[in-house]
């Protein structure tokens, strides 16, 4: 049998957690509204940064093409199909279009130019 000093030593460990829970449970309501409130807005702030991601990863795509010169078509690139310069901003753009059969084509077809041209540029 427990003395009585052991049983009160150990009866505060029983205690103790449910004090401590019942004064958190007894705050400010208040608290729990903002609690509540930022828990909400959470999803709103990730959207908005997702959106803001977005929008900068598309003006560096504007920014590269742009710095290509314009928009090559395929039109272009069949009127000359021996300029890689030509060849590479069409595989650039059709990449950043997220057409990646008609980009590796073209990276082909740079390859198969230049080993005919002996590896020279």
């Amino acid at each position: 049998m427990l003395k009585y000093g052991a049983m009160k030593f150990m009866s505060f460990f029983f205690i103790v957690p449910f004090v401590v829970s019942l004064a958190a449970a007894q705050q400010d309501p208040g608290r729990e509204i903002q609690d509540i409130g930022r828990q909400t807005a959470e999803p709103e702030q990730r959207k908005q940064v997702v959106s803001e991601v977005d929008q900068a990863s598309e003006e560096t795509r504007k920014r590269q093409l742009g710095q290509a010169g314009s928009e090559v078509t395929y039109e272009q690139v069949m009127a000359d199909p021996d300029n890689i310069e030509l060849n590479y901003r069409y595989a650039l753009s059709r990449v950043g279009r997220g057409d990646l059969r008609a980009a590796a084509s073209t990276l082909e077809r740079i390859l198969l130019v230049k080993s005919d041209r002996g590896g020279r540029t």
